[in-house]
């Protein structure tokens, strides 16, 4: 019998198994409208995902460029240069051209982000078809100090796509075992959610036994099955057990059910310390919260997965993507690895998490805005030196602001914060907050102090705030026009994805008043214009509106709804810093219009995603 399941370091063609994860990405990379981003635990078989997709989608006209970022750059324009070099270098035959003018770009010392995009133009006139570019291990660049930068680019590439159209012959696959939102550090910064996430998940029993088949595991339906109960279709476990088994045919002849039992308990059961056991009980063993999930759910409680919880469970490799109302261990394995004595160890040993600024900064990061502050206020209370006293007293206040104490939230601000981007930023979530609280005349004043500041963001959002409790509409007018004539004007060190943002508001906010004083043309010219500046939760509100106003309503409404399921539009891309974007409340307004302007055919296509893909139960659907 000859040995076929080794120790490979990618899984070769004739052992590969196609999972969903595989026509999501290869949909996703023939529509070349959206970056796809694989979040999935480690050994899940994600790297063999990728190299699938370029092994059978790579052809003359599409080119891939697989990029491993785990090896971190101190700078950015030098992780920018490794990603064209990667590009170029093993296409050298046909890009030579290409490289010299890309020489000729670097040697005049632009801007990291300009030089990429310029490199990037070359490339892109020169090759017969599109350009992907796989950025595999995208979470080491947590360490870095640029990853908001990197992520900004991305995201600019497809905006770009209008003033140059050589972008629409690119797209990105990113993969990595972090949430995207957690590689933002600047926390004024727009999260990335223009991508598609792929999740991984477990073989499921058919593509477990066309495994099997390809394996050529001449072995009893009992053994098959006794396998798959011990394994559940986990990629790293399945194919390492069977290669086992496979081994002990070779050397014995046959195998047992009990035999089978005793390489599992030994292999992974006694020591700990095989992937991907070892890692999932590291990642278990330092997060208190899980551990403490853990063991209600092996006591038989009742505790609810949030999807917090559910989504450092299915990172760390515990649950699935699909996990619901309680945790359903993937398989047998792993729950008796994080068994419930050694999880009562981990928690009777686990120190309370020290309350420090980082581990405050992290839960602000989380949204957990009231945990923060009572970390902030501990570590105010105890004294600290000026440089951390600023960073907790503004991160504070925006705390007290994103609950809604905008009395507290001004208290806090009321520092005389040395940095200038902080003095600015505290002066403007200051002034959002005593307007917010009712005081609007000392609101007003902090904003208008702003107008001319050297911070976008501070200057920016003060004069979308102004103009939206401007009474006079002309006022108004004015101020949403001076706001995009600035956003869509940034200068070089300013955030593209922010502008946008501000940009697409501008033009959102004078529409309504346009429809205020039924000028309904330029209302609906200032919608379309906003659509250039959109993220795809934005446009959806902008198309709605469009709908509302626009003789085209019908159209509009059913390329709304292709728009939601052919993008996979979700709640959590959500609501942006400026109150746009996709939530429930817009999406039920949205279904209340539309079901009596499209045809029976559409609006069951969007109840049975809202219904599929939006809501856990019918009751939250209901509700």
């Amino acid at each position: 019998m000859p040995r076929i399941l080794k120790k490979y370091t990618t899984i070769p063609q004739d052992l590969y198994v196609n999972r969903a994860a595989d026509i999501q990405l290869k949909n996703i990379i023939e529509d070349m409208q959206r970056p796809g981003y694989v979040l999935v635990a480690r050994q899940m078989g994600k790297t063999n995902l990728l190299f699938n997709a370029k092994r059978q989608l790579e052809s003359k006209d599409r080119m891939f460029a697989y990029v491993d970022m785990s090896n971190v750059y101190k700078k950015e324009r030098e992780c920018y240069q490794n990603i064209i070099d990667c590009i170029v270098e093993p296409n050298d035959d046909f890009l030579s051209d290409a490289e010299e003018k890309i020489d000729i770009i670097r040697e005049k010392k632009l801007p990291p982000h300009k030089e990429y995009m310029r490199s990037l133009r070359v490339i892109l006139k020169i090759i017969p078809g599109s350009l992907v570019i796989i950025l595999d291990e995208i979470d080491a660049l947590k360490t870095s100090d640029y990853s908001d930068k990197i992520f900004a680019q991305i995201r600019s590439n497809y905006f770009s796509r209008t003033s140059f159209p050589e972008f629409e012959n690119l797209t990105y696959v990113l993969s990595g075992v972090i949430e995207p939102t957690e590689l933002i550090q600047d926390r004024n910064k727009s999260p990335f959610n223009i991508g598609d996430k792929i999740y991984l998940d477990d073989f499921n029993k058919d593509e477990y036994l066309t495994f099997i088949e390809k394996s050529n595991l001449k072995v009893s339906n009992e053994i098959i099955d006794h396998i798959y109960s011990w394994v559940n279709g986990n990629p790293r476990l399945m194919f390492d057990v069977c290669s086992e088994v496979e081994s002990y045919l070779i050397d014995n002849g046959e195998i047992s059910t009990g035999i089978i039992d005793d390489i599992i308990h030994t292999k992974y059961l006694t020591n700990f310390d095989l992937a991907p056991i070892d890692h999932i009980r590291e990642l278990v063993k330092d997060n208190i919260d899980v551990v403490n999930y853990l063991i209600d759910i092996q006591n038989n409680s009742n505790s609810k997965l949030d999807d917090d919880l559910h989504k450092k469970l299915y990172l760390f490799g515990v649950v699935s993507s699909k996990a619901e109302a309680s945790c359903l261990f993937k398989n047998k394995i792993i729950e008796e690895s994080l068994n419930i004595d050694w999880l009562n160890s981990i928690k009777s040993t686990h120190s309370k998490k020290s309350q420090t600024l980082p581990h405050a900064l992290g839960e602000f990061d989380l949204q957990n805005y009231d945990e923060t502050i009572i970390i902030l206020e501990s570590l105010l209370e105890n004294g600290q030196n000026e440089k951390d006293m600023e960073t907790i007293l503004y991160f504070l206040g925006w705390s007290y602001n994103k609950i809604g104490d905008y009395v507290k939230a001004v208290e806090r601000l009321s520092y005389n914060f040395t940095d200038s981007i902080v003095n600015s930023r505290s002066k403007c979530i200051s002034g959002i907050s005593s307007i917010l609280n009712g005081d609007i005349d000392t609101g007003v004043a902090n904003l208008r102090l702003l107008l001319e500041s050297k911070d976008d963001f501070s200057k920016h959002n003060a004069m979308l705030n102004l103009a939206r409790i401007e009474s006079n509409n002309e006022n108004s007018l004015a101020l949403y026009e001076k706001l995009f004539e600035s956003a869509s004007n940034p200068d070089e060190n300013s955030d593209g994805v922010t502008n946008n943002s501000f940009c697409c508001a501008s033009l959102y906010f004078q529409h309504e008043i346009y429809v205020e004083k039924g000028h309904i043309s330029f209302a609906i010219d200032a919608l379309n214009h906003a659509l250039n500046y959109s993220s795809n939760p934005e446009s959806f509100l902008l198309k709605f509106s469009l709908a509302k106003i626009s003789s085209k309503n019908v159209d509009l409404c059913k390329e709304i709804i292709d728009d939601i399921v052919t993008q996979n539009i979700t709640f959590e891309q959500g609501i942006n810093e400026l109150g746009m974007g996709f939530s429930p409340s817009i999406l039920s307004n949205f279904v209340n219009y539309s079901i009596n302007e499209v045809n029976h055919e559409y609006f069951l296509k969007l109840y049975n995603y809202i219904q599929s893909k939006l809501f856990k139960s019918n009751k939250d659907l209901i509700d």
